[in-house]
């Protein structure tokens, strides 16, 4: 019997074995399916943070793209780029104070601990320098967005555009005012109670030598004025502000009665100017009359009198080549005489009592020279009216 059970027990050992084994291989395959499913869940909440993250860095780059895009129409002009012609370029990157964006202005709150880069560069795709100041000039504004702790997470959006600037008085996509083209004359709601016999002359013959931005042509009493060589009165279209004609640039703001208040964003403007041109470019705050005679045909002036300094009397032998321009509305211009303006005089408001001895001769005023003494004719220089950026369709990248 011993010898019997000595192969029944052998049977149950290998049964035994086999059910270990089977229990193991059991085992192991749970183990891998069950890190294949941790593996997957982890990748699955990688893959939805870092399209979050994706989606964030997208919100960033283009909010900071139209961020950049108004802040260029203010500071085109001080850009330095890195060269004149197409290809040239500026980058926020190490522009210190002058950048539109910071790293810090970008810091997600929601998540609390994700921020995201920003940086903005300018490209040109026409030169600076072109021969014709009323060649269109080209941009390219492109904003990158980058995750801080992701830097493979980014997103780049860019777009094309034009650069022009507001002005009636210009060439309609001129880069750079440098040709400035008005009445002798040019008033905002009317002109009255003129006395004596002053003199105003049309750039040609038969042409507009009295100018209103705002209101009709029956608003303009000539009275004794003289409009010589055939000039007549014309309206604008449009009934723009005298700011907005003269410079491109809203007022500060408008009265009760619907009437613009100032043109303190021009007056910013070309305080600025002052700074770079202060032979050419006068912004006065006094109240004394004026008696200093400026410019010359191929250099012409800007003389802008403040709401502070009224309207100042030029008189006493004064000659003026230039653009002559009274902030306030309330001028009473009697006291004016032995005064002669070659370009353009311009009221806001409703000036009266223009008195006698006074020529105003419309002229076609060139600023090129502003231009070609800040280094080479770049036509973001001049500043005389602000800039305007125009989208071009289907320029829109994001990549």
């Amino acid at each position: 019997m011993t010898a019997d059970r000595i192969p029944h027990r052998g049977a149950r050992r290998q049964g035994g074995a086999a059910v270990l084994t089977m229990t193991l291989i059991l085992l192991g395959l749970a183990t891998f399916g069950a890190l294949a499913v941790a593996s997957g869940t982890l990748s699955s909440h990688r893959g939805a943070g870092t399209d979050q993250r994706g989606k964030e860095v997208y919100a960033v780059a283009t909010g900071g793209l139209n961020h950049a895009l108004a802040w260029f129409e203010e500071h085109a002009g001080s850009l330095a780029f890195s060269d004149d012609d197409a290809g040239g370029v500026w980058r926020s990157a190490g522009a210190g104070t002058t950048s539109p964006v910071t790293a810090t202005a970008y810091v997600d709150k929601s998540l609390g601990t994700d921020a995201y880069d920003l940086a903005i560069e300018y490209e040109l795709l026409s030169t600076l320098s072109a021969t014709d100041p009323s060649d269109p000039l080209l941009v390219r504004a492109r904003a990158t967005g980058r995750a801080e702790g992701d830097s493979h997470v980014q997103r780049t959006v860019s777009v094309d555009l034009l650069l022009t600037r507001k002005s009636v008085f210009s060439p309609l996509f001129a880069a750079a005012i440098d040709s400035f083209s008005a009445p002798a004359v040019l008033v905002e709601d009317g002109l009255s109670g003129i006395t004596g016999t002053p003199e105003a002359y049309p750039l040609v013959d038969d042409g507009i030598a009295i100018g209103i931005t705002r209101g009709g042509t029956a608003d303009v009493a000539t009275g004794n004025l003289s409009l010589e060589d055939g000039g007549k009165v014309g309206a604008l279209s449009g009934t723009p502000s005298l700011s907005e004609a003269v410079f491109g640039l809203s007022p500060s703001g408008y009265d009760g009665d619907g009437n613009p208040v100032g043109a303190n964003a021009a007056e910013q403007m070309l305080r600025a100017l002052a700074e770079r041109h202060p032979d050419a470019v006068k912004v006065v705050d006094s109240s004394a009359n004026w008696h200093q005679s400026l410019g010359s045909a191929d250099e012409p002036v800007i003389v802008f009198f403040t709401e502070e300094a009224g309207c100042p009397k030029i008189n006493g032998n004064t000659t003026i080549h230039g653009l002559v321009y009274f902030e306030t509305r309330d001028c009473q211009a009697n006291g004016w005489g032995k005064a002669t303006i070659y370009g353009s005089v311009a009221f806001a408001g409703a000036p009266t009592k223009l008195s006698a001895n006074t020529e105003f001769h419309a002229r076609q005023l060139d600023f090129s020279y502003l231009a070609e003494a800040e280094g080479g004719g770049n036509r973001f220089a001049l500043g005389l009216a602000k800039a305007e950026l125009v989208r071009i369709p289907g320029s829109w990248r994001d990549f």
